[in-house]
């Protein structure tokens, strides 16, 4: 739960009358599925801020009531729309450990002890019929009367729905024979909203596959990176990348490792310069995760790890026949533009 700055006010007014009354604000963000009814407990909404100007309070002559208005503004700063309807919750807290009788904030529904929130709320449906879209804004005139008697709190909470991502799952490990079908199973991908989803297999020779579950041939043996997309057709979407290691027919050994950089994270696109029983050949890491498949027969290796601006790191390993090794993941790290002073008398740098 995330609670913005309180507003505190004192208001002062002629002779006895005097009210302090503190105001503060929280958004907080759940999420659930489906359009809600009106009268229906709405989630609270996240990724939000809220302001209050203008506030004030008055004497209502004639009633020994008084009368307080401030001007709240909610903005939607998260990502995603916030679906309709949408509604303003107000709770009071009074001070001293008073009752709220006499109370009252025109205008609202419900009420102390009044489902569905146990307190007022406002329904702002109608200013954002289409929902409230990120970056946008509501404004809340706030108005409640109360005995001069009562010194309150008041918390706006906004409550509304946010769509959720589905979650891609695209099943694994895998491994196949080069040149041999091999199935993928997305079926448990889901959504937590319940909506109906869409899948999109991406894989690095640049072919696509929809659906749940595919097949796919690899000819080359390595370790080949897949890519599923679920979306659910109100924006949200999810991509998880998985690994299928293709070993050849014959006679195989294969290494595995991920080239990162001086922070530890992926380095893509790192060039790789590989010696052994084959000879010598120069390839490149997975273009969004780094992972590298390296080998292809028995033997001694050296690899040469290497990239723009980076220092260049090298591995050595004998692979065993008909396995996958794990080589020790290079990190790469940066080279320093300007160097480093070695001594202040000196202008060596390194």
């Amino acid at each position: 739960m995330i609670t913005l700055p309180a507003f505190y006010r004192l208001f002062h007014l002629p002779g006895r009358w005097r009210s302090l009354i503190q105001g503060f604000a929280s958004l907080v963000v759940l999420a659930v599925a489906g359009p809600t009814p009106a009268q229906t407990a709405l989630p609270e909404v996240n990724g939000a801020t809220l302001s209050a100007t203008g506030e004030r309070t008055s004497l209502i002559r004639g009633t020994s009531r008084l009368r307080s208005t401030v001007n709240v503004i909610l903005k939607n700063a998260g990502s995603k729309t916030v679906e309709p309807p949408l509604h303003a919750v107000v709770t009071f807290t009074p001070e001293g450990g008073r009752s709220l009788t006499g109370l009252t904030l025109p205008g609202a529904s419900g009420g102390p002890g009044v489902a569905p929130y146990q307190t007022f709320f406002i329904d702002l449906t109608a200013q954002a019929p289409q929902g409230l879209a990120a970056g946008g804004t509501l404004k809340l005139p706030l108005v409640f009367e109360r005995p001069s008697t009562l010194t309150v709190k008041y918390k706006v909470q906004l409550h509304g729905v946010v769509n959720r991502d589905p979650l891609a799952n695209p099943g694994g490990p895998y491994v196949a024979k080069a040149g041999k079908a091999v199935s993928l199973d997305g079926s448990r991908s889901s959504d937590p909203d319940n909506d109906p989803i869409t899948l999109e297999w991406r894989f690095q020779d640049g072919s696509t596959a929809a659906g749940p579950a595919v097949s796919k041939t690899f000819a080359a043996p390595g370790l080949h990176e897949i890519t599923l997309t679920a979306t659910d057709g109100r924006g949200g979407e999810s991509v998880r990348i998985a690994a299928v290691a293709v070993t050849p027919d014959g006679v195989f050994a294969l290494g595995r490792s991920r080239v990162l950089d001086s922070n530890g994270h992926p380095l893509p696109g790192a060039e790789i310069r590989e010696t052994g029983p084959s000879g010598e050949r120069t390839f490149t890491a997975g273009a969004e995760t780094g992972f590298a498949s390296l080998g292809g027969l028995p033997g001694s290796y050296v690899w040469r790890f290497s990239a723009p601006g980076h220092l260049p790191v090298w591995r050595r390993a004998t692979l065993p026949a008909g396995k996958v090794t794990l080589i020790p993941s290079p990190w790469l790290p940066v080279i320093a533009k300007d160097g480093i002073p070695v001594s202040l008398l000196e202008e060596t740098r390194i």
